[in-house]
C-alpha cells in the first residue's frame, strides 16, 4: 500500500469513528469498502443459532430482505459455515458453497432469482449464538471478484468487524433481539429431519440425506463425511427408494412437505412420517 492509499484509508477510519454510535454508521462501512472494491449489492444481518437473521440493511436486491429470513437462509452456504463453526472470516462463495453451485436447490429456487453472479461475504461472531454477516455482491453486469480484491477484504476485516459489533451492541440497548425459540423455521426443519432419520432412515442415510437437503453432491457428501463416492451413491438409491422418490429435487420437494406438516401439528413433539412411508404401514 502507498502512503497516499494509507492517507485516504486513515479518513476512512475517521469517517467510521466519527459516525460509529450513528444509525449511518453501516452505510458509511459501505461507502468505504465500495472506494476500494466495486460491488453492486450488498445485505447486512445478524445470523443466530436457535433462530431466523435479522435483517440490519441492504441495497439492490429487495427480494433478498424480503424472502431470506423466511427459509432460505437455512440453505445459505455462509449461514451453514456459520453453523459449522467455521469462525471469522472473509469468504469468496467459492470456498463455501458445495460442488455444482447452480445445481443446488438453493440456487434454483432462490439464488439465482435475486440476479447475483458472484459474492463475498464476512461471518463475525459477535457470541455463542450470533454473528454479522456482511454480504458484497457483484451482478452479471460485472466481473467475479479477483484474489485480490478478496484479500484487500480480508485485511480489513478488523475494521468490518468492530463496526458491525458496535451498531449491534447499540440496537441490543435499544431493543434487544431476541431469536425465537418456539416453532421457528429451523427447529421445525431439524425436528423433521430427525423423524425422518428415526422413522426409516439409518444414522448414516440421516447424514447423508441431511447433506443432500442442503445441496451438497455425492461427490460433496463422500468430502464432508470421509467416504467414496460410490458408497455415497448407494446410500442416496436406498434413501430415494424410501421416500419414493429418484432425484435430490424430488427428495427436497417431499422433505418440505412433511416440513409444511410439522407446521400445523406445533412445535413440540416428532415429526410425521413422509407419505410414502405411511402408506406402508408397520
Amino acid at each position: 500500500m502507498s502512503y497516499a492509499q494509507l492517507n485516504e484509508w486513515s479518513l476512512s477510519i475517521r469517517r467510521l469513528v466519527a459516525e460509529i454510535d450513528s444509525p449511518q454508521v453501516l452505510r458509511t462501512l459501505i461507502d468505504e469498502l465500495a472506494g476500494e472494491v466495486i460491488f453492486d449489492t450488498w445485505f447486512m444481518a445478524v445470523f443466530y443459532r436457535d433462530g431466523p437473521p435479522f435483517i440490519l440493511d441492504y441495497f439492490g436486491v429487495g427480494e433478498r430482505q424480503e424472502t431470506y429470513a423466511e427459509g432460505p437462509y437455512l440453505l445459505d452456504p455462509y449461514y451453514n459455515a456459520y453453523l459449522a463453526g467455521v469462525g471469522h472470516g472473509c469468504f469468496s462463495l467459492r470456498q463455501l458453497a458445495p460442488d455444482d453451485f447452480a445445481k443446488t436447490q438453493y440456487y434454483r429456487t432462490y439464488y439465482r432469482h435475486i440476479g447475483v453472479s458472484d459474492e463475498i461475504g464476512y461471518i463475525l461472531p459477535f457470541d455463542q449464538r450470533s454473528a454479522g454477516h456482511v454480504s458484497l455482491c457483484r451482478t452479471a453486469a460485472l466481473p467475479r471478484f479477483s484474489v485480490r480484491e478478496l484479500r484487500w477484504l480480508q485485511a480489513v476485516e478488523p475494521v468490518v468487524e468492530s463496526v458491525m459489533l458496535r451498531r449491534w451492541e447499540g440496537l441490543q440497548k435499544q431493543a434487544p433481539m431476541q431469536a425465537s425459540t418456539e416453532g421457528d423455521f429451523r427447529d421445525r426443519l431439524n425436528r423433521t429431519l430427525r423423524g425422518f432419520a428415526t422413522a426409516i432412515l439409518t444414522e448414516r442415510e440421516g447424514e447423508i440425506a441431511g447433506l443432500l437437503l442442503k445441496g451438497h453432491s455425492a461427490k460433496s457428501v463422500a468430502k464432508v463425511l470421509r467416504i467414496s463416492p460410490g458408497t455415497v451413491r448407494n446410500h442416496m438409491k436406498k434413501i430415494y427408494a424410501k421416500f419414493g422418490v429418484s432425484s435430490q429435487t424430488e427428495l427436497f420437494a417431499r422433505f418440505l412437505e412433511a416440513l409444511a406438516r410439522t407446521e400445523g401439528d406445533g412445535a413440540s413433539g416428532s415429526a410425521p412420517l413422509p407419505r410414502a412411508v405411511e402408506s406402508r404401514g408397520s
